[in-house]
């Protein structure tokens, strides 16, 4: 992990003697007073093009900031497959089998059951809460994240975490365990909103793909530590320990977090909020030569509030200059509602688009792999499935790896209609090889689904659901995607078993089907986001001229 800058460690020019952003207290304390002194801009006497601060490298601090905002996101992928390995010892108590209990019979906790015993559709439904509970949390982040910010919102949801962890760590039957999964729903819902939205929001524009897919990384990094830990630990009282490990995660991430700042992008977008916005900014890009980026939040912000087609009618184009000057006082922000989005020309097409992604996102099948892995994998290679299964997960996280590597040198659009197309054949492959029983070509099969999916779907459906609007409609079109997502993840979740049982293999077809005909849509209507402003998007989507 990156380490923390410090006074001595900077440069010269950044030295907390010539950078009162630096001082203890300069942002928010008295020390921030200096700031109202410092010009807006370095070259309003000698007429010089302000310099553009979103194209400077990436500092080690930004990095810091975004693997401190990924912890939430590693917290969603632990919790979306923490019930998978653990399935046996959770929910049989066979305590004269060495292997259900660790370290012998005697070693679970006295006043707690060793298990929950509890049927096939009782366990469905305790997996399938957490869907219900990121349903909810994701409607009520755009509440959470416009009104607290986006730190703020991030600190709060752990509280959340550590509540669902501790109910399901501590339960004695299974409705504790059922409140715990839908805490933990609800938290991952918030999370999976504001993460994506945070991590653009500080990146430098190159490397905003990146950043934005540290979310996708973190998820991945969760999926593999839980099945991992879940092998190990699938035993009376191991279960207990998986399920209780998110404790940790959010007491680390609420120390680290001390040490972050709040969306710059988010600050300049509120009314009053100049000198805060300037001072995080500067802390994250290493200069404070930033009015040019400043401006163009604030620009972007300002047309969109003036333009009419912005507000239900289509009469006229935005402007596309940019002043070379921030203005002193931003304008102030209100979140878009939903019925604005749809009537306005700007947003709805964007918001379509980002309701498919997300939805196709589920309808691919993906998550039929990693919520049932055992299952089908027992049926394929019977007690070998767990290590299997971390090992998919394993090449998860190499895929998304190559995902992060190349999503700011090809861009959005190959990686994802690439993902879609290769991951329809591979969910071919996987249809054949279950029906026509290959189980050598079954496992190559789910590889492969998962390499495809990790390179494209996966992490970029989240965003360019960011991407392809501005900051007025991020949170709001972000919420409903994931909210799409979710349902159709509950959908496809709750459906998947009777499907297979139906139709076996071929249930796979379908998901293949799907994909297609989305990447048809993909193609004609998404555009390249890589390396653009929101109004050079909006305009190759035919939005404004």
């Amino acid at each position: 992990m990156a380490s923390i800058p410090t006074a001595a460690s900077l440069p010269e020019p950044y030295s907390t003697e010539s950078n009162p952003l630096l001082v203890p207290g300069g942002i928010d304390g008295r020390d921030s007073a200096h700031l109202a002194t410092l010009p807006l801009t370095d070259h309003s006497e000698t007429g010089e093009v302000l310099s553009d601060s979103s194209r400077l490298a990436l500092t080690g601090y930004a990095l810091f900031v975004g693997l401190v905002i990924a912890l939430s996101s590693v917290q969603f992928g632990y919790h979306n497959g923490e019930l998978n390995t653990p399935k046996e010892a959770l929910t049989h108590c066979d305590l004269t089998d060495p292997a259900r209990v660790g370290g012998g019979a005697g070693n679970y906790l006295p006043t707690l059951p060793p298990c929950l015993p509890m049927s096939d559709m009782t366990f469905s439904f305790v997996t399938s809460i957490f869907t219900l509970g990121g349903l909810v949390g994701s409607l009520l982040a755009p509440t959470l994240a416009d009104r607290w910010g986006r730190k703020t919102a991030t600190v709060g949801n752990n509280i959340l975490y550590i509540l669902g962890s501790l109910a399901m760590g501590l339960a004695v039957n299974v409705p504790w365990l059922l409140a715990g999964r839908f805490l933990v729903g609800v938290g991952c819902g918030v999370s999976i909103v504001v993460n994506p939205m945070y991590l653009t929001e500080i990146a430098p524009r190159p490397w905003r793909g990146s950043f934005g897919l540290l979310n996708q990384m973190g998820i991945v990094c969760g999926l593999l530590f839980t099945q991992t830990l879940g092998y190990f630990l699938n035993n009376v009282p191991g279960w207990r320990l998986v399920l209780s490990m998110g404790i940790l995660l959010s007491v680390l991430q609420l120390f680290l977090i001390i040490f972050c700042v709040e969306s710059p992008q988010y600050l300049a977008a509120q009314a009053g909020n100049d000198i805060k916005a300037r001072a995080s900014l500067c802390r994250l890009r290493g200069t404070m030569d930033v009015d040019r980026e400043l401006a163009t939040w604030q620009n972007v912000a300002q047309k969109a509030r003036l333009l009419p087609g912005s507000l239900g009618d289509d009469r006229s184009p935005i402007a596309t200059t940019f002043p070379t000057t921030a203005t002193v006082a931003a304008p102030a922000s209100s979140t878009l509602g939903l019925g604005t989005l749809f009537r306005s020309k700007l947003y709805r097409k964007p918001l379509l688009l980002a309701l498919l992604m997300q939805s196709v996102q589920q309808w691919s099948g993906i998550n039929t792999v990693f919520f049932y892995s055992t299952v089908i994998l027992s049926a394929i290679f019977p007690g070998r499935e767990g290590i299997l299964t971390v090992l998919i997960n394993v090449f998860n996280l190499i895929a998304t790896i190559v995902s992060v590597s190349l999503v700011d040198r090809l861009g959005r659009r190959p990686l994802l209609l690439g993902s879609m197309v290769g991951m329809a054949g591979a969910l071919l492959v996987l249809a054949l090889s279950i029906q026509f029983p290959t189980p050598a070509v079954s496992l190559v099969g789910l590889f492969m689904v998962v390499g495809t999916f990790a390179v494209g779907l996966g992490p970029l459906s989240f965003l360019l659901s960011v991407e392809l609007v501005d900051i007025r409609a991020t949170a709001t079109v972000s919420a409903l995607g994931l909210a799409a997502n979710w349902i159709s993840n509950f959908t496809v979740s709750s459906l998947f078993l009777l499907l297979n049982k139906s139709m076996g293999g071929w249930v796979f077809i379908l998901f293949s089907a799907i994909l297609l005909g989305a990447g048809l849509v993909v193609y004609k209507f998404v555009p390249e986001t890589r390396d653009k402003t929101t109004q050079e998007i909006w305009r190759d989507m035919g939005l404004i001229k």
